[in-house]
């Protein structure tokens, strides 16, 4: 008997075939599978091999020979990785000890798909995740625009945001997907206060392999330390003296 665990249901092959989903184009995926001895006498397994049209494209990972003991199992994985986009198949054989079920053959099916490709844009220019492209509030500065585009052939999903240390929100939410040659631009706002200049980071996850999550990293500085003008006190007439806020957010008013 021949199982497979597939998006985290059991399933047995369906009138011999097998179908193992979807993966995107050269990014490899593995299904985790066994081999069950429903019977009263042990058996062994003498071979398990992959032959087909797109043979090259699944993989066995370890190989599943060996003794097997009645009602036990014995667990492996069969892995996927499209060369090229569209429906891939092959067939997997496994020869065991009873001639009677013996070759097994279950045909294996997949589709290989289109990669997307994320790019994300500021207003402050940043266009990749390198340190030297960090996206920079200045002080005073609360909002930054920021477009995120899906410059390869599949869909982007899985798109979400995050930030280390938290204190960074973006506004409209990020949308669950992005098609193909689509973008997508939202406010990005900083919450935190620093009297000096600080590091933090943006992190932007999909399923784009190479670049899961996005990373930017950010600099920012809040409000400065209360800088006292001279002179410290000052009695101010009617409609005529003006307050100063000198780099700081409060100033003392005393009513006489």
């Amino acid at each position: 008997l021949v199982q497979a665990t597939i998006n985290g249901q059991t399933v047995s092959p369906t009138d011999g075939t097998l179908n193992l989903g979807e993966s995107q184009l050269n990014a490899q995926t593995s299904t985790s599978m066994w081999l069950v001895n429903d019977n009263t006498i042990a058996t062994s397994v003498t071979a398990a091999v992959i032959d087909g049209a797109n043979a090259e494209d699944f993989s066995l990972v370890p190989s599943p020979e060996g003794a097997l003991q009645p009602f036990r199992q014995r667990g492996f994985q069969i892995a996927f990785n499209a060369s090229a986009l569209g429906p891939r198949t092959a067939t997997l054989r496994i020869t065991c000890a009873d001639p009677l079920k013996s070759p097994v053959p279950v045909t294996l099916t997949a589709t290989g798909t289109p990669s997307p490709d994320i790019a994300v844009e500021t207003s402050d220019g940043v266009s990749n995740n390198t340190p030297s492209t960090a996206l920079r509030f200045h002080p005073g500065q609360r909002d930054q625009t920021l477009t995120i585009r899906n410059t390869g052939a599949g869909t982007l999903t899985g798109l979400s945001f995050s930030s280390i240390p938290d204190g960074f929100t973006v506004d409209p939410a990020l949308p669950p997907t992005l098609a193909a040659g689509a973008s997508f631009t939202t406010t990005i706002s900083c919450w935190l206060e620093s009297y000096a200049p600080s590091a933090s980071e943006i992190r932007i996850g999909s399923n784009d392999l190479d670049e899961n999550p996005f990373v930017v990293p950010v600099e920012y500085q809040g409000a400065a330390h209360l800088e006292a003008s001279s002179p410290a006190v000052a009695v101010l007439e009617d409609r005529t003296d003006a307050i100063g806020f000198n780099r700081t957010a409060q100033q003392v008013i005393t009513l006489r």
